[in-house]
């Protein structure tokens, strides 16, 4: 898996300013720059992981592909729900 690295970078990015939270030494400006970090390393991975499923889908055949895009929607259905638990719904679009 090619963005493993990106992703464990971004798991001890996030556990050291977790870390500094706790500490006596808390610094708000490095927390912020650790979880920017964490975030660009989280995004690098998703980005690298993308790239290699659409070059992956581009070698299926119309069904296959079909059959991947159902697995698409259900975990971005899945991936909707824990968002909205972390954050609230979303809010309705004005109409």
């Amino acid at each position: 898996l090619s963005a493993r690295p990106d992703f464990q970078e971004a798991r001890e990015a996030r556990r050291q300013a977790i870390a500094l939270t706790e500490s006596e030494d808390f610094d708000p400006a490095a927390v912020s720059a650790l979880l920017e970090q964490s975030r660009a390393s989280e995004l690098r991975g998703r980005a690298r992981l993308e790239v290699e499923a659409v070059r992956i889908l581009s070698e299926l055949s119309p069904e296959d592909r079909a059959r991947m895009s159902a697995l698409l929607r259900r975990h971005n259905r899945h991936r909707s729900r824990a968002e909205e638990n972390r954050t609230g719904p979303a809010p309705t679009p004005a109409g």
